[in-house]
């Protein structure tokens, strides 16, 4: 009994209501973003911009729902130097980071919806119009954020490139 509003998001990837974003990860994706250093990035967003921001870890409903298995996987991905930690120490990281970002764990898509109906409960409707503009430069034109996005993926893994660093770099190269 939920309505989807498909736009593009500058921030989060589902919000709930006016006041809950919600960055959604699969494993393989969650490692990425820890090696990119785009999660750190994307929780601060969404704290610059909402009361409640949540990281959603989203497992295959086919494999285990356990982070052992997911370990070390992080070191098989990209280089592994000795500063490498695994994927609870990155968590943990990040919840000392943000204190006050929620983690929700979701065994399956099916379980996402059950847990994104439970934190809609008794909850506003968010405005689509509304949640597409948030973390846009007054004045920027929505469009040009969905434009070639694969140079900007590049630009975004390269260590210390933020968002604000990514728009000025997107547009001094067009």
């Amino acid at each position: 009994n939920m309505v989807v509003v498909p736009c593009m998001l500058t921030v989060g990837d589902y919000v709930l209501t006016p006041n809950i974003c919600v960055e959604r990860k699969s494993i393989k994706d969650l490692i990425s973003s820890f090696q990119d250093g785009r999660l750190f990035n994307q929780t601060e967003t969404m704290f610059q911009h909402y009361k409640n921001p949540m990281l959603l870890i989203e497992f295959d409903q086919q494999k285990a729902f356990t982070l052992e298995p997911f370990a070390n996987l992080s070191a098989t991905i990209g280089s592994a130097g000795p500063g490498d930690t695994d994927l609870q120490s990155k968590l943990v990281l990040l919840t000392l980071a943000f204190p006050r970002l929620r983690i929700i764990w979701s065994s399956s898509p099916y379980q996402t919806a059950v847990i994104f109906e439970e934190l809609k409960k008794q909850q506003d409707e968010p405005d689509p119009v509304k949640a597409s503009l948030i973390g846009l430069e007054d004045g920027e034109d929505p469009e040009t954020k969905t434009f070639n996005r694969t140079p900007q993926d590049m630009l975004r893994a390269i260590p210390g490139v933020t968002s604000k660093g990514l728009a000025r770099l997107v547009l001094d190269m067009e």
